[in-house]
This record gives C-alpha cells, sequence and structure tokens, in this order.
C-alpha cells in the first residue's frame, strides 16, 4: 500500500514538472518578440522631418528659418535650437543648420557692373551690367559685361542689345560681309553700266590666275567659288597634267560669268575672283590682279 502511494505521487510530481516547463516555454515564445520589437525601437533612430535636422546627441531638432543662422543646437526633442539672424551683407536663402550665413555678391563698378536687386537677409545681392553693356555667362556662377555691338557702315540692326545677349546686325542689301567683318558694298555698285558690261578673255585670265594662286591653296580656291567636288574630281580625271586639270575647273566657273559669250569673262565675274582672294588672304594675288586689269580696290 505504501508503495503505490509513493509511486502515485512520483506521478504528480512528473505532471506537475511538465506542466511547469511548458508554462515557461510559452511564456518564453510570447515575450521574444516583444523584447526583440522593444530592442529594434531602440537600436532604429527616430526619422526627421524635412524641417528638422539630426543634432550631434541623435534627437531631431529644428533647422533655423531663412535668413537665421544656428548658434545652438536644442538640448532635448522638445526644445528649440537657438538661431540667430544674419549679419548685414550676409543671407541665407533656405532652411538650415549652418552656422555661417554666405557672403553676398559685391557688383563692381570697374566691371561695369550695377545692382539690380539688393543683399538681404534672405537673398543675395543680384548685378547687372551699365547701359550699353549686356551679360555674357562665363560658367553657372560667374558672368562677364561686354560692352554692346553698334552696328556700322553698311549695316542694319536686326536686334538691340539686351542685357543678356548682344547687338544683331546684318549687311544692307547690295552688300556683302567682308572677311574682316565690315560690310562692303558689292563690286556692282562700284561700276557704272559701261564697266559692268566689259569683258576679257576667260583663257588669258585664267593662265594668269594659275600663275599667282600657291598650287597648296588652288582646291580650296574653286570649292570657295562653287565648284562641285564632282565637277573637281572629273577635271583631274580628264587631264593628264594638274595645270590643265585647274584650267578646266576654272573655265567651268568663268562659263558663268559669261553672259553668253564663248570664252568671255564679264567684270563684275572678275571682282567676285578679287574679292574671294582676298578673304582667303591671298591679297597679293588679288592686287596683281587689280594691277593688271585696272581694279580699284573698295
Amino acid at each position: 500500500m505504501d508503495r503505490y502511494r509513493e509511486g502515485r505521487r512520483k506521478a504528480w510530481i512528473n505532471v506537475g514538472l511538465s506542466l511547469l516547463i511548458f508554462w515557461a516555454l510559452c511564456v518564453h515564445t510570447h515575450a521574444s518578440p516583444q523584447r526583440a520589437d522593444a530592442n529594434r525601437t531602440i537600436d532604429q533612430p527616430e526619422t526627421c522631418r524635412t524641417d528638422e535636422y539630426r543634432s550631434r546627441k541623435g534627437h531631431c531638432c529644428n533647422k533655423c528659418f531663412p535668413g537665421f543662422k544656428l548658434v545652438k543646437e536644442c538640448e532635448h526633442k522638445d526644445h528649440r535650437s537657438t538661431c540667430e539672424e544674419c549679419p548685414k551683407d550676409e543671407f541665407m536663402e533656405n532652411s538650415n543648420k549652418f552656422e555661417k550665413c554666405f557672403r553676398c555678391k559685391i557688383c563692381k563698378s570697374e566691371n561695369y557692373e550695377k545692382e539690380l536687386f539688393p543683399c538681404t537677409t534672405k537673398q543675395n545681392r543680384e548685378c547687372g551690367c551699365v547701359d550699353g553693356y549686356f551679360k555674357r555667362k562665363i560658367s553657372i556662377e560667374t558672368s562677364q559685361c561686354i560692352k554692346c555691338r553698334i552696328c556700322g557702315d553698311g549695316m542694319v540692326e536686326l536686334r538691340k542689345c539686351m542685357p543678356d545677349s548682344d547687338t544683331e546686325c546684318k549687311c544692307k542689301d547690295d552688300h556683302y560681309q567682308h572677311y574682316n567683318g565690315d560690310c562692303r558694298p558689292s563690286p556692282e555698285l562700284l561700276l557704272n553700266c559701261s564697266v559692268l558690261s566689259s569683258f576679257f578673255s576667260a583663257s588669258q585670265f585664267i593662265y594668269f590666275l594659275l600663275d599667282h594662286v600657291p598650287l597648296d591653296r588652288f582646291k580650296e580656291l574653286v570649292r570657295c567659288l562653287s565648284v562641285s567636288d564632282r565637277d573637281i574630281e572629273r577635271a583631274e580625271r580628264d587631264n593628264h597634267t594638274v595645270k590643265e586639270a585647274q584650267y578646266q575647273m576654272l573655265r567651268m566657273w568663268s562659263e558663268s560669268g559669261s553672259g553668253g559669250k564663248p570664252g568671255a569673262l564679264s567684270y563684275s565675274h572678275l571682282l567676285v575672283m578679287v574679292q574671294t582672294l582676298r578673304e582667303m588672304g591671298l591679297a597679293g594675288c588679288a592686287e596683281a590682279i587689280e594691277g593688271k586689269y585696272g581694279i580699284q580696290q573698295a
């Protein structure tokens, strides 16, 4: 009987221990996620709003308003940062956490600048150019005041000089742009009708020209005279010598100014050649033609 009771007592003790272990496991399983969540909450810093910044201590502080700079960070989250207004000739455009304001730009009269808008604590000074000058951008941050162009003789003004763009000019009708930028009367305007109707021997002129134009500049010349690359290639292919090929190229050009007269070259076409040579920097060749044919320089 005693042995029976002792067995039952041990059985109940084992059941009790099993229940106790089961309860402990349940409590641990239920508490662990909460503890992990709590740890994550502690480890992750709070997110600051756009009008706040994270202080050196790790909590969020309010930014200073535009026109102000930071003097001291807030001690706690619910406290305010200590800010101070920017001093004279300094500014701060945006909300910020900076301890120094930016220096305002200085408009320099020696560079032909003038003040358009004054410096305030919230806005930089804006400079423009004095009358007769326009602003040319050099980079994102820098610019330069340039004197406005004045349309010269033989030019008409298309657009006036603006604060950010130069005057725009073009040559008058019956004028052409010289290689130095001037606008000069077209050669035809300098001649009377009797001279314009004059014609010369195309062959004599071509051979005279070939004796004066440098060989390495010849193709450049005929291209400036609007002789096509196809005609240049054909002349080189159909002629055995370089000089004959060059003659053929110039012959094609001269025929457009023959006035329907075979082998003739008009005076106005002669002037076009002189003008083209000068624009190419071959002034010596141009002067040789002027001397031989009695052309007065415009």
